[in-house]
């Protein structure tokens, strides 16, 4: 790849990043974008597994887990999410959606990403497919890479 397509290519990230922000309508005041992306990830996972817990949302989300667990605690603290002991041991913690955190998912996720599968309705699966493929290679190449001074 050459330095002018590498710029480009990094143009590109920016511009997807501003149609991200168009998209997307203003979350709530206090509410942050890490917020909706874990109600995705634990509303996901709890379609496969009874108990969700702050080790699945890591690995599904490949996030660290002392960065999830902040964010969960911070989610906890507006009453997104609630935590549970288990009963049968006392050192594992579930996780459950609140009312409001069932809310704010079902208008920041389900509404929104059925509106934009409909404005995009002209491009195909196909494409759009390959276009995440592609990304996704391109983000792992980009964090496998070594530090560089």
């Amino acid at each position: 790849m050459t330095p002018e397509l590498a710029k480009r290519l990094m143009d590109a990230f920016y511009t997807g990043e501003r149609i991200r922000a168009i998209c997307l309508p203003p979350l709530p005041d206090g509410i942050l974008p890490s917020y909706i992306h874990v109600l995705d990830a634990f509303t996901q996972l709890s379609k496969t597994r009874e108990n969700v817990r702050v080790s699945d949302i890591s690995t599904f989300l490949d996030l660290p887990r002392p960065g999830v667990t902040r964010t969960l605690q911070a989610m906890e603290k507006k009453g997104l999410i609630q935590k549970e002991r288990s009963s049968s041991d006392a050192r594992i913690v579930n996780l459950k959606l609140t009312k409001q955190g069932q809310l704010l998912y079902q208008q920041y996720v389900e509404e929104q990403f059925t509106s934009i599968s409909s404005t995009l309705s002209s491009v195909s699966d196909e494409d759009v497919t390959q276009l995440i493929r592609t990304v996704t290679r391109i983000r792992d190449a980009l964090m496998n890479k070594p530090a560089t001074r």
